[in-house]
C-alpha cells in the first residue's frame, strides 16, 4: 500500500502532507509547512543534523504514532545523470558504470538508484549514503516508518499535458538555491536530459537561459513548452519566465500551492520509477519494531552487566581491604601458636590446616559427656592396651604402624608363622581387644612378614 504521509524537503522549508482515500483520489487533510531546510549538497555525515533536530519535534506531534511516509528530496541534493546504453548490454551494472565517468566522487560513498527510461537509455541518481541514512535514523526513531525515498523533480514527468502534442516539453522546478532543468518526452512523460544548477535569491537571467540552451542541445531536441514550478512563497520572477518564453516558445508559471499539489499527487502514486530506498539505505522493513525492542533489550543488559560489574568491583575492593585488616591479627596468633618462627604469607592456610588435623586428632567431648578429652587421648589408651597384651617372650619388628579410637593396623616382622599365631591368641585374650587372622609372608632369611588389624571389642564394652 502506497503511504498517504508525505514528508518533502527543499532548500528553505519542509512540507509535511497526509492524504486521506476517498473517491478513487487522495485528499490533503492536513498540511504543515516548517520554515527548516538543507540547501546544499549533504556530503558529510552530520550535514543534515540541524535539519533532524528541528524537524523531529515536530514529526512527533503533528503524525500520528506508526506513520509511513514517502519522503521527497529536492534534486538539489543528488548527482544524476541520463546514459546511454546498448540494448544489448543493459543492467544496473553497466549503466552505474557510465554514471561514475560523469560523477566526481567516488561511487562507495554514493547510494544509487537507476530507473530505466527506454530501451537504451536510464536515469542514474546518486545521493550521498552517510547524511542521508542519518536524517532517516532521526525520522524513525519518532516512531514514523520511511518506506521509500524519491526526487521531486522525477516525480514530475506527468505532470506534462497529454494533449500538446508529440515532442519534447520542458520542466523546470525552481527553490530558493538551486533550479532542476528537465526535458521531457510529452506523449509519455518520459525523462530525456536532467540538469541541476545553483540559482540565487535573483536568478540570473542569461545564465538560466544558457542552461536551458545546454540541456535543449544534449537532449537534441527543442522544447515546444516549459511549465515552471516553484517552492518559492513569491511565485516565479517574470523576468525568469521571460528567460524560458523565446524564439516562440511557450512557458508556464505554477505557483507554489499548485507546484506542491503535483509533487504530491505523483508521491502518492503506487509507482515510483527510482526509489533510493535501496541497498545501504534499505529499509529493514517489518522487522524494525522488533530490531528496535531488541535494541533496548541489549541497552538494558549493558546496563545490568555494568552495574554488576560495578558491584563486584565494590565487593572485591571490600574484601580486599577486609584481608588487609586480618592480616596483623593472623600474624599475631601465628606468632603465638608457633613462638620464634616468623609468620609465612600463607599464615592463614597453616593455620587453618593444624587446626583441622587437631580436630581430626580430638573427641568432641569425652566417653562420659564430661570435658573434652585433650587430642589423641583414645588412641594412646588403645595402644597402650595392646601393648600391655603382647607376649614378653616374643620378638617383634614394628615397620608400620595405623591407629584410631576404634581400630589398629600393624605390619612388620617376627621369627615364624607360628609366633605370629601366639600373637593374635595373646591379644584375643585380652579383655576389649580383638585379633583379626594374620596375613603372613615367608621370607628369604627364614623370618616372616605379617600383617593385622586389631579391633576394640564391642562385647568388652557392654
Amino acid at each position: 500500500m502506497t503511504p498517504q504521509t508525505i514528508i518533502q524537503v527543499s532548500d528553505e522549508a519542509t512540507f509535511v502532507a497526509r492524504y486521506e482515500r476517498q473517491q478513487r483520489r487522495s485528499s490533503c487533510v492536513d498540511l504543515h509547512e516548517y520554515a527548516i531546510g538543507c540547501g546544499v549538497l549533504p556530503r558529510k555525515k552530520h550535514d543534515l543534523d540541524p535539519l533532524a533536530d528541528e524537524l523531529c519535534p515536530h514529526l512527533k506531534s503533528d503524525l500520528p504514532h506508526g506513520s509511513a511516509c514517502r519522503l521527497v528530496i529536492p534534486a538539489g541534493w543528488c548527482l544524476i545523470h541520463v546514459v546511454d546504453l546498448p540494448e544489448d548490454k543493459w543492467d544496473d551494472q553497466a549503466a552505474l558504470f557510465e554514471f561514475e565517468q560523469f560523477v566526481p566522487v567516488d561511487l562507495e560513498s554514493l547510494t544509487c538508484a537507476v530507473g530505466r527510461l527506454d530501451r537504451k537509455r536510464a536515469v542514474v541518481v546518486g545521493v550521498f549514503t552517510d547524511p542521508l541514512a542519518g536524517l532517516i535514523e532521526r525520522i524513525e526513531a519518532c516512531n514514523i516508518v520511511v518506506e521509500d525515498i524519491v526526487v521531486d523533480v522525477l516525480l514530475l514527468g506527468g505532470s506534462i499535458d497529454a494533449d500538446r502534442g508529440s515532442g519534447t516539453h520542458g520542466l523546470a522546478l525552481l527553490d530558493e538555491r538551486h533550479i532542476s532543468l528537465a526535458v521531457l518526452n510529452s506523449s509519455s512523460g518520459e525523462l530525456a536530459q536532467i540538469h541541476n544548477a545553483a540559482s540565487p535569491a535573483t536568478p540570473d537571467v542569461e545564465q538560466v537561459k544558457r542552461q536551458i540552451a545546454g540541456v535543449a542541445l544534449s537532449s537534441a531536441a527543442s522544447c515546444a513548452h516549459w511549465k515552471v514550478l516553484t517552492y518559492r512563497a513569491e511565485g516565479v520572477p517574470a523576468e525568469l519566465l521571460q528567460a524560458f518564453a523565446a524564439d516562440g516558445v511557450t512557458a508556464e508559471a505554477v505557483d507554489r500551492p499548485a507546484s506542491l499539489e503535483l509533487i504530491h499527487n505523483a508521491a502518492l502514486s503506487a509507482d515510483v520509477a527510482v526509489n533510493l530506498r535501496s541497498g545501504a539505505l534499505a529499509s529493514p522493513g517489518q522487522w524494525l519494531p522488533v530490531q528496535r525492542r531488541l535494541q533496548r533489550c541489549a541497552v538494558a543488559l549493558a546496563v545490568f552487566l555494568l552495574i554488576f560489574c560495578v558491584r563486584l568491583r565494590f565487593q572485591n575492593l571490600a574484601c580486599v581491604h577486609g584481608a588487609e585488616e586480618l592480616r596483623p591479627l593472623r600474624s599475631a596468633v601465628y606468632a603465638e601458636v608457633y613462638p620464634g618462627e616468623s609468620a609465612p604469607p600463607e599464615a592463614a592456610l597453616r593455620l587453618r590446616s593444624e587446626r583441622i588435623k587437631l580436630e581430626g586428632l580430638t573427641d568432641a567431648t569425652g566417653g562420659d559427656g564430661g570435658e573434652p578429652r585433650r587430642p589423641g587421648s583414645a588412641v594412646l589408651e588403645f595402644m597402650q592396651g595392646v601393648a600391655e597384651h603382647i607376649p614378653a617372650k616374643l620378638k617383634l619388628h614394628v615397620t608400620e604402624l595405623m591407629a584410631d579410637d576404634e581400630s589398629m593396623t600393624v605390619a612388620g616382622r617376627t621369627s615364624s608363622h607360628g609366633a605370629a599365631g601366639d600373637l593374635v591368641q595373646a591379644l584375643n585374650r585380652a579383655p576389649g581387644l580383638a585379633a583379626e587372622p594374620p596375613r603372613t609372608k615367608l621370607r628369604k632369611d627364614g623370618t616372616v612378614d605379617f600383617r593385622m588389624t586389631i579391633v576394640r571389642s564391642t562385647e568388652a564394652d557392654d
